[in-house]
């Protein structure tokens, strides 16, 4: 299980690997995860289910914070692996387009999630600088759109699938290949 969560093999392989496979994985789960969370108060709060309105409004609030530093930790991770295709000859000598575009494309979704939040006035870092809520709801979508294009049309059927296929084999054979 520690394989899992801590990803020891890649950290035995190399600890900048490391560094960015454990931010992107904790980024992106995170995100995920908080995603999910919204999404629930959002119809809590929209249809005021059980006259909770108030309350998922307050929670949505509190919720700025872990999205900006999770997402911070994504920003991260995919921009040292941008990075490490740029600057290393081995690994961008072994860098198809194929790993480009989905790269950038991590780095693009972060980058518009950023942007939306921004846009909302709802970044826990920036505050209300950005805010602009006439077109908020439009970055939003964009954001949306793109993310649920490349996680849900795109992941299962390319090299990201081992983030779901790696921790399984691992947790099916008790860590061993």
């Amino acid at each position: 299980m520690l394989d899992v969560l801590l990803l020891r093999r890649t950290l035995a392989r190399s600890p900048v690997r490391w560094v960015m496979h454990m931010s992107m994985f904790y980024g992106f789960l995170a995100l995920a995860a908080l995603s999910g969370l919204g999404l629930m108060l959002d119809i809590v709060e929209h249809f005021n289910l059980a006259g909770f309105a108030h309350e998922a409004e307050m929670v949505k609030g509190m919720m700025a914070l872990p999205f900006d530093v999770f997402g911070y930790l994504l920003l991260f991770g995919s921009t040292i692996a941008i990075s490490r295709r740029i600057l290393i000859k081995f690994v961008r000598d072994n860098t198809s387009a194929y790993d480009a575009l989905l790269i950038g494309a991590v780095f693009l979704i972060t980058v518009t999630g950023f942007y939306a939040e921004w846009m909302r006035g709802n970044s826990f870092l920036v505050g209300n600088m950005f805010e602009y809520p006439i077109y908020a709801p439009h970055f939003a979508l964009i954001h949306t759109l793109l993310a649920l294009g490349l996680f849900a049309l795109i992941l299962p059927w390319s090299k990201y699938i081992h983030v779901i296929a790696t921790p399984m084999t691992l947790i099916a054979n008790r860590g061993g290949e």
